[in-house]
């Protein structure tokens, strides 16, 4: 590769990789791998990282290999500036593969930070031009192994494998906005090399571009959000319906054939009305907890809610001696309502 690269006509100098002045090398290493059952536990997003990472050394090598040639003396002979900068670049670059080796070798996982880390991109930067500017070379020099487009070759084909697992991931909201933004600055980077590869290797690319490919997320999306749609409504208007009917008509109903007389301790009812009111005490309680936990719903109106249907419940079974019958079964059937509205805001969220 370093003949190749000597012998170019798109270098500023035989020899000669162009190195952008203001491109400083990140601080930062990328957060990358967590301690065993810490990391990622999506399984789509686990494949992904599994193909990013793939893909994310594949495109490193590219810089890697061009920097350890600064580095021997064989490009930019005349730069000490581009050499200790390759110095400092090859570093970070390999102790980025010492953590894709943990994880691989099963001592670590991926983090929940890999997939939306920023750091990367200033990476991927750095091997889009110098992949444009090797592989003119190496067209120039026919005795040279084409490696750099061999190498893109190689992440056009994980690209492919990444563009199932996104399609995949994408209807079963799996896919956050910091991930699909992460993944669209790498493959428009991926993308432009691609496409100067095509113009001058004369090489057609085999993957979907950023832009097709995020229609189809879009496309897959709206599937989802159209079914979603339907199953909502229809969960909403019968939620909607069964309570109205059970608080209204029915209270009417029961109220005109109602003796209006209160209930004493000896009527089996009462036991009865106990029994049910302890199950529905249970149930708002547990149906409360995945609401106020995951905040489904603002907490100052879950928790207004949840002892609106507690005091509901509760009062209906001394009502029952105290008051006629009919009014302790009324603030029943209110907490049974409201208990169904906290069941309603569980299973929109999951759907």
């Amino acid at each position: 590769m370093s003949n190749s690269v000597a012998s170019s006509s798109n270098a500023s100098a035989p020899g000669t990789v162009r190195r952008r002045a203001n491109w400083v090398t990140p601080s930062i290493l990328p957060s990358i791998k967590a301690p065993n059952g810490q990391g990622i536990q999506n399984p789509d997003l686990l494949a992904i990282a599994r193909t990013l990472e793939s893909l994310d050394s594949i495109i490193l090598s590219i810089t890697l290999s061009a920097y350890r040639l600064i580095i021997d003396g064989v490009l930019n002979q005349d730069d000490p500036a581009g050499q200790n900068e390759a110095q400092v670049v090859t570093a970070s670059i390999r102790m980025i593969s010492q953590q894709f080796g943990d994880i691989l070798m099963g001592r670590a996982e991926f983090s929940d930070g890999y997939l939306t880390e920023r750091v990367f991109i200033e990476y991927w930067q750095k091997s889009t031009r110098i992949a444009c500017q090797l592989m003119p070379a190496e067209l120039n020099s026919p005795n040279s192994i084409q490696w750099v487009s061999e190498q893109l070759g190689s992440a056009e084909q994980k690209a492919t494998i990444l563009v199932g697992q996104i399609l995949h991931a994408a209807p079963r909201g799996s896919l956050t906005r910091d991930i699909v933004f992460m993944l669209s600055e790498r493959w428009t980077r991926l993308d432009e090399c691609l496409d100067f590869r095509a113009q001058c290797c004369n090489m057609p690319r085999n993957v979907d571009t950023w832009d097709s490919l995020s229609k189809k997320i879009d496309d897959q999306l709206k599937l989802d959000r159209k079914s979603g749609f339907w199953s909502r409504t229809v969960i909403l208007w019968l939620t909607f319906s069964i309570t109205t009917i059970a608080t209204i008509p029915l209270f009417a109903l029961g109220y005109s054939f109602s003796p209006h007389q209160h209930g004493t301790f000896e009527d089996a009812d009462f036991w009865f009305l106990l029994q049910s009111s302890l199950t529905q005490l249970l149930g708002t309680v547990l149906s409360f907890i995945p609401i106020y936990k995951e905040n489904k719903l603002p907490r100052r109106v879950s928790i207004t809610l949840m002892i609106a249907a507690l005091l509901a419940t509760l009062l209906a079974t001394p009502l029952y001696i105290l008051v006629p019958t009919e009014w302790s079964g009324f603030l029943s059937i209110i907490g049974a309502s409201i208990q169904a509205f906290q069941v309603l805001q569980i299973v929109i969220s999951e759907d």
